[in-house]
């Protein structure tokens, strides 16, 4: 938050403490709340931005609508976007949570202070895109997408603030004119979109809008429509039927602007050029085609008509900037030869080479249009379906991530037959986010479907079908289907590596290793996390979050072979880095913590381990809600080192309430079940329970040896445990003959 966007102060609130923070000064109010400057004073000192929910505003669908809103939040984690760090209750009961606070200055002013290049504005640009892209992707629209909720840090990196939660506290909360209109949505006047000024349903295109308004904003100095020039009634008209200028002709004329704050500012063409690219011929060269192309799509009055997705955007700006050529034109042959020869500008030095360049491609430029134009046709078909979904019969309905995708499920069980591949694209859309919810069955029912449809089409190697390929088999090793997984593995592997594309490599080489390691075959799946860990830091630098995961799963296996101390070392750069990315108390860091914990308990450090493990509950609980099957999981860990400790009442009722959350999350025989079963099973062995303790872990070695396989830590676990309660017992152990076990023991 940049701390001079409100300089008005509360006195009644500052100094009070809110849980574990005490409110320095007012940031921002609002119709709804107030966002406060804040410090934590315990253990974890940190400033923080604190949204409160006002007096008077606690309806119970209020209070239900922020809890909604603070579980989408928890799950926006990307190093773009600033992060929710905590929520509680306060004294008086309503809900509050704390932002990442961000010690930095609005987009806009940003690139103004610094004399960003075109180029470099564009770049930026790109890093707004990708934040935004990954929240659609997890179904939030921001709605208020402006240069003040765009604040860029210290170091040159932006942060998005302020997602999902428009309709129950924005964060620019100050009085100037064009922050709010009476009687609608909350919104900024100058950057809404035609169809938020018009009440109507709002779509991730509202989205699209917006950015485009703000591209036009720093490229241009200026707005697409002006506040100054029409006043209100007729912005709202312009916005809605009036096409904008091209960004290339705006630069080149000197009028007068309104500022946000009310300043009146003369805008000529050298000033304006003079804080990007020196001087204005070259400034309005380097806006006039392709960049005035791409703005302009973004800006379309009709959603339909602009891109399919905030991906396709910046897809646009990427191939403009490495020269190559951009949907948003026209793709005639002319504007592609142009675009190869100013790319090679200094390997064709004669005209019958440049004449032997198109004579040579017309072919293929007349194919990868035709393919341009369905892959078009596709993706504005796949966005009306999306844009359908968001839309609910009230139009102010508040839809859940999981309402949305049911939705999505019913209307596609018997839709779009007759158009297998747009079909096919929104199979896999809705099924990867049915992963990111942890809902693995209903992922892989629409990625089965999604794989068939584009097998169908692709009977060679294709990106598309690579993907296909790999996103199915990701779900079979969430599921514990190994032996599902491997072969789908294996040919996404072998299919990137003909279509030469080694980024992509990486995703199926780790998944691969993960079905190795349930296999035991550690020394393969070492091998292949530790090519992976390579090709990531030759590709993103070391302090990337992607290598974190890449560290953390060697770390996996090396743990598994007991190399302790180098999967300690590995487990420790994973943690700064997810901490530095995600912060200490996100859901990314407390799965590095989690690994952390095993890695103690292995070494029997249980003091450890158990400071560990309630460290990972505690941000899992705040983060996830008690109803997530990670919660249930860190629960059967912590019971796991209680029971090494021998506090067995304490582990009895972590293990109890972990169970009670896996019946309900989980069938009766998924493997994750199992292992709890497994503890439970030990606990009792160790209470002296030994009948019961039998049942329950012969259940268990069961569903894990039929599941995961003899050789995963969690089946050998379970058959130690059964072998040491016979032995304990005086029995005979009934598994004694069995070949699997016979060579474990």
């Amino acid at each position: 938050m940049d701390d001079r966007r409100q300089p008005v102060e509360e006195e009644g609130e500052v100094g009070r403490r809110i849980g574990p923070y005490r409110i320095v000064r007012l940031l921002g109010r609002g119709g709804m709340g107030a966002v406060y400057l804040a410090v934590r004073e315990d253990e974890f000192e940190q400033r923080v931005a604190l949204k409160l929910i006002q007096s008077g505003l606690d309806s119970a669908e209020v209070i239900r609508r922020f809890h909604v809103e603070r579980q989408i939040l928890a799950r926006l984690e990307h190093p773009n976007i600033a992060r929710l760090l905590d929520g509680g209750t306060t004294g008086e009961g309503l809900p509050y949570f704390a932002m990442e606070y961000v010690e930095g200055e609005p987009l806009d002013r940003y690139c103004d202070r610094h004399g960003l290049t075109t180029r470099q504005r564009l770049e930026l640009f790109l890093q707004v895109c990708s934040a935004l892209e990954f929240a659609h992707q997890n179904l939030v629209i921001h709605r208020d997408l402006k240069p003040g909720n765009i604040l860029v840090d210290a170091s040159g990196t932006p942060k998005l603030l302020d997602f999902g939660i428009a309709k129950l506290l924005r964060a620019d909360l100050s009085t100037r004119r064009d922050d709010t209109v009476p009687g609608r949505r909350p919104m900024t006047l100058r950057y809404a979109s035609p169809e938020q000024l018009q009440q109507a349903p709002l779509t991730t295109a509202s989205d699209i809008y917006s950015l485009g308004v703000l591209l036009y904003r720093l490229l241009t100095g200026r707005l697409p429509c002006r506040l100054e020039r029409y006043g209100y009634p007729r912005l709202m008209m312009a916005v809605c039927h009036d096409e904008p200028e091209l960004p290339s002709e705006v630069v080149a004329r000197a009028e007068e602007i309104e500022t946000p704050d009310g300043e009146v500012l003369r805008l000529t063409p050298e000033e304006v050029s003079r804080r990007r690219d020196g001087d204005p011929r070259t400034l309005r060269r380097r806006l006039k085609g392709d960049v005035d192309s791409i703005v302009l799509k973004a800006l379309r009055k009709e959603p339909r008509h602009r891109y399919p997705s905030v991906e396709q955007l910046a897809e646009d700006v990427r191939r403009h900037l490495g020269g190559l050529p951009v949907s948003a034109r026209e793709g005639t042959l002319g504007y592609r030869a142009i675009k190869y020869v100013r790319r090679n500008r200094w390997g064709l030095s004669t005209l019958a080479l440049i004449l032997l360049l198109v004579v040579g491609f017309t072919t293929a430029l007349w194919l990868q249009l035709s393919e341009t134009a369905r892959a078009r046709d596709r993706g504005e078909r796949v966005t009306a379906f999306l844009e359908d979904l968001f839309r609910a019969s009230n139009p102010d309905a508040e839809l859940t991530a999981r309402q949305v995708l049911e939705r999505g499920r019913r209307e596609l069980a018997a839709g779009l037959e007759d158009e297998p591949e747009v079909r096919a694209a929104l199979l896999g859309t809705l099924g990867r986010v049915y992963v990111n919810l942890g809902d693995y069955d209903a992922a892989e029912e629409l990625l089965s479907e999604s794989l068939a449809l584009v097998r169908r089409r692709h009977r060679g190697d294709h990106p598309t079908l690579a993907k296909a390929i790999n996103d199915l088999s990701a779900v079979y090793v969430f599921q514990g289907r190994y032996a599902a997984a491997e072969p789908l593995l294996r040919e996404a592997i072998a299919m990137r590596r003909r279509l030469g594309q080694s980024a992509d490599l990486i995703k199926p080489m780790n998944n691969l290793a993960a079905v190795l390691v349930n296999r035991g075959e550690l020394g393969e799946a070492e091998e292949l996390y530790r090519q992976g860990l390579r090709l990531r830091r030759d590709r993103l630098g070391d302090e990337h979050p992607n290598v974190a995961t890449s560290l953390r799963s060697l770390a996996t296996v090396l743990l598994a072979r007991g190399d302790l101390d180098e999967a300690e070392t590995l487990l420790e750069e994973a943690l700064a880095i997810r901490q530095r990315v995600y912060g200490e108390r996100s859901t990314a860091a407390a799965s590095v913590l989690s690994s952390l914990g095993r890695l103690y308990l292995a070494r029997g450090d249980y003091d450890g381990a158990e400071w560990l493990f309630d460290q990972v509950l505690a941000i899992r609980r705040q983060r996830l809600g008690e109803d997530h099957l990670f919660v249930a999981l860190t629960r059967k860990d912590l019971a796991s080192v209680l029971l090494a400790r021998g506090d067995l009442t304490t582990a009895r009722l972590l293990i109890d309430q972990a169970l009670a959350a896996l019946y309900r999350l989980r069938p009766a025989d998924d493997a994750d079940v199992a292992e709890a079963e497994s503890v439970l099973g030990a606990i009792l062995a160790a209470a002296g329970r030994l009948a019961e303790a039998e049942s329950c872990l012969l259940a268990a070695y069961r569903t894990l040896d039929a599941k995961r396989g003899p050789a995963v830590t969690a089946t050998r676990e379970a058959r130690r445990r059964l072998a040491e309660l016979y032995r304990v017992w005086g029995r005979p152990d009934p598994l004694e003959a069995a070949p699997e076990v016979a060579g474990q023991r």
